[in-house]
């Protein structure tokens, strides 16, 4: 039992660290178990395409991806969980990305708990590859959460580097704050992500620093 409610969990966040920070900072204490679980596990008994596709994505399962997309799964159709297959990927792999994408998925859906898209995701978590596909397939890196974090924001909290150089050139206003006033150099620094903080104060304020 509680094993599935933290299941159900994982699914619902897509091991979403932004989720926990919120959480701590506003000192809510979340129930893990307020879903009524024998529902879910009727939902996942009579699992539809849009559940078996967004598992095997979230598994980075590539042949049964392609699979069920030729046999006509919607690319976009929401899981059990109301999450697309492109939400839940394993952001690891950008070969998935890439094949959800061609399918036209939608890169730019919002996550329901903050409005992240998956270009967030992808930033804060430092995958690269996987942004750089999801930007050829039209991502929008100039969109914000509901706490006015661009992708920018996330990556420079968490320090990745190659990251913040791919998309501070993307980025309309690489110098916004967020809604609690921080700008990216502002959450590197606070953070101590000193050389991700240094280089972007170098190419925003100075001299660009390699």
């Amino acid at each position: 039992m509680l094993f599935g409610c933290w299941f159900v969990m994982f699914l619902l966040l897509k091991r979403d660290r932004f989720f926990w920070d919120t959480v701590t900072e506003s000192g809510l204490h979340l129930c893990v178990c307020v879903f009524d679980w024998g529902t879910v596990q009727t939902k996942m008994a009579d699992s539809s395409d849009a559940d078996r596709l967004a598992s095997a994505s979230a598994r980075g399962e590539l042949k049964i991806v392609e699979m069920l997309l030729q046999n006509g799964a919607n690319v976009n159709e929401k899981n059990a969980f109301g999450r697309t297959p492109l939400q839940v990927m394993k952001l690891g792999n950008p070969s998935i990305a890439e094949a959800l994408l061609r399918a036209k998925a939608n890169p730019n859906e919002r996550d329901p708990l903050f409005g992240l898209t998956v270009a967030h995701d992808a930033a804060r978590d430092g995958f690269e590859d996987t942004l750089r596909v999801l930007v050829d397939y039209g991502a929008d890196v100039n969109i914000q959460d509901s706490e006015g974090n661009l992708p920018l924001h996330l990556a420079a909290k968490e320090g990745n580097l190659d990251v913040v150089k791919f998309l501070i050139e993307r980025t309309i206003e690489p110098r916004r704050a967020n809604r609690k006033g921080m700008t990216a150099h502002e959450l590197a620094a606070m953070h101590n992500r000193q050389s991700t903080a240094q280089w972007i104060e170098g190419h925003l304020y100075g001299h660009v620093q390699n």
